[in-house]
């Protein structure tokens, strides 16, 4: 999961428990409203005359007698703080995959030098090998058996460069 969008989603789900929050108080309105009347005057001019200004307030409290509100509220909670796990799950997340990342590229640099280590021992061994099979104190095979174990090598280093 991308960071960004789990941050959108956590500001996203903090927005909808204020507002499923609301619904616990009471609820207060209030209306300015005016009336306003048009007077012709026998010369012919309107003219605008207010006759009332009034303000009407509203109050409302829906009691919570089985709990509907509350379960509610308590539902947004919950996902809320689902969310909110989800979070920190792509927040580990990220983290992992940085802290794997940064593990395979030291692994890496480390088979990349066992293996030159090798291949220069194996060229040592093959020269040994060589050298005993012209004295006789090693078998054909003993030389071909070393070349085939540098060729590997060879062949291990070129995947691990490439």
């Amino acid at each position: 999961m991308d960071l960004k969008i789990a941050a959108a989603r956590l500001d996203k789900a903090g927005v909808g428990l204020e507002k499923d929050r609301l619904p616990l108080f009471p609820n207060l309105a209030l209306a300015p409203t005016d009336t306003i009347r048009r007077v012709k005057e026998e010369t012919g001019d309107a003219t605008t005359v207010r006759e009332t200004e009034r303000l009407g307030a509203s109050l409302s409290w829906e009691i919570d007698i089985w709990g509907r509100i509350r379960a509610g509220y308590d539902a947004a909670v919950d996902s809320a703080e689902a969310v909110k796990a989800d979070y920190i799950f792509a927040q580990h997340s990220l983290s992992a995959s940085i802290a794997r990342g940064y593990i395979l590229a030291i692994e890496a640099t480390l088979q990349l030098d066992v293996t030159q280590r090798d291949m220069s021992l194996l060229e040592r061994i093959l020269k040994i090998a060589e050298i005993k099979y012209e004295n006789d104190e090693a078998t054909l095979q003993d030389v071909a058996l070393t070349r085939s174990d540098l060729a590997a090598a060879k062949d291990r280093l070129v995947e691990i460069e490439g």
